[in-house]
């Protein structure tokens, strides 16, 4: 069962104090004397696409409540957890004084995941202190409103129609004792007064892709003579140094890329491509100033002896990540008592893979030039049957092939 709480928004915000032009006050931790132990992380984060701005009324029974004094009540109504509303985090990323002073909310920035029934889980929420009579934004707060919308929506290419104003209700679920935000009416001339800001914003907007920073700090490989035609795993570990969260499932994903080219290491399993493979981790979450170690796998090649490949890391929006070069290596073992076949230059640059041996049966995939396998038959015909990466099996012309 969900029950509305009484305010409209007792809500609360943050901690942090946003980096604005030196008109603007910065308020540290520090200076507004919060306890941040009680506040808890998590890796609950969204790709924002929209900024809700939404009035906090200061509470009838307050009275003679200076605006930090008022955010640090509401701070401690949020995250406190004995009769208070027990956000693990401030539920709101930015709140503005009507006097124009910027706090920055939660902890994980503009991604941190912050769902409001009726608008989405992709919303940055802006919290304004409001007088308790306000019917509209103070013409104090329009400059440090329209800078930080200004802000925040070029950071995240979220455009100025994007920006809404809306009142916002706690939501108590008591079969599940959870909190939640859900939108609410507003009544007044916030909209009215808000038009004007984001026309200014409108006028500045000029949005900036995000770029994101990471260092390799390790690698890790087999360091015994490995057996061609295994699969095998290494690691490589990974430090945020940007100002971004890099999050699974998002363009900022990250994949381990060749160099240049194909790469032979390529494995049936966790590549995305024959250059590209996948970085897998029990927590894949990696916010900024934190490291992770990411495993992959690696298809060990017929090339026999110490084998070396170059490689980066990209997103998967394309961006190749600066200062990420590491090195793939594996010690590659001897087979005794085994044929290996190698792909001859061909005019296509591939040859195909046949299901019999017969240039009229089906197509089972296409090998590219350079490429080696196992082979396991061969006809009098002038068919050789081999195995494929992925443990399949198919024939190719003969004609086509080398004895390396």
């Amino acid at each position: 069962m969900k029950t509305a709480v009484f305010v409209t928004i007792f809500s609360v915000v943050g901690l942090f104090i946003f980096a604005r032009p030196a008109a603007a006050q910065v308020l540290s931790w520090q200076q507004l004397r919060l306890d941040t132990t009680i506040t808890l992380s998590d890796n609950a984060f969204s790709v924002p696409t929209q900024i809700l701005l939404t009035p906090i009324f200061l509470p009838e029974k307050a009275a003679n409540v200076t605006e930090r004094d008022w955010f640090r009540g509401l701070y401690y109504y949020s995250v406190a957890n004995s009769h208070r509303a027990g956000f693990t985090d401030i539920p709101f990323h930015y709140v503005v004084s009507h006097s124009g002073e910027i706090y920055k909310g939660n902890a994980g920035g503009d991604e941190r995941r912050i769902s409001v029934e009726g608008v989405g889980s992709d919303v940055i929420v802006i919290g304004y202190l409001a007088g308790r009579n306000d019917n509209s934004f103070d013409s104090r707060a329009y400059t440090a409103l329209t800078e930080l919308l200004l802000d925040v929506a070029n950071r995240n290419s979220i455009k100025p129609d994007k920006i809404i104003v809306s009142g916002i209700q706690l939501v108590k679920n008591v079969e599940q004792q959870v909190i939640s935000l859900a939108k609410a009416d507003v009544f007044g001339l916030w909209n009215t007064s808000l038009s004007e800001v984001i026309e200014s914003v409108k006028r500045l907007y000029s949005p900036v892709a995000k770029t994101y920073a990471v260092q390799v700090t390790n690698v890790e490989m087999p360091q015994e003579e490995v057996k061609p035609g295994d699969t095998v795993t290494a690691a490589i570990t990974i430090k945020n140094i940007g100002e971004f969260g890099i999050y699974p499932d998002t363009l900022s994903e990250l994949v381990g890329t060749k160099r240049e080219g194909n790469s032979k290491f390529r494995a049936a399993d966790g590549w995305v491509s024959t250059s590209q493979f996948q970085l897998t981790a029990a927590d894949p979450v990696l916010l900024p100033g934190k490291e992770q170690r990411f495993e992959f796998k690696l298809y060990v090649p017929l090339f026999f002896g110490v084998q070396t490949e170059g490689f980066h890391l990209r997103n998967i929006a394309g961006q190749t990540i600066s200062g990420t070069e590491f090195d793939v290596t594996l010690n590659v073992g001897r087979l005794a008592g085994v044929t290996i076949v190698e792909v001859s230059n061909t005019e296509t640059g591939w040859l195909r893979v046949r299901a019999t041996p017969s240039s009229a049966a089906a197509e089972i995939t296409r090998i590219s030039t350079g490429e080696r396998y196992y082979q396991l038959e061969e006809q009098s015909n002038g068919w050789v049957k081999i195995k494929l990466n992925d443990g399949r099996e198919g024939w190719v012309s003969k004609q086509y092939l080398r004895y390396p």
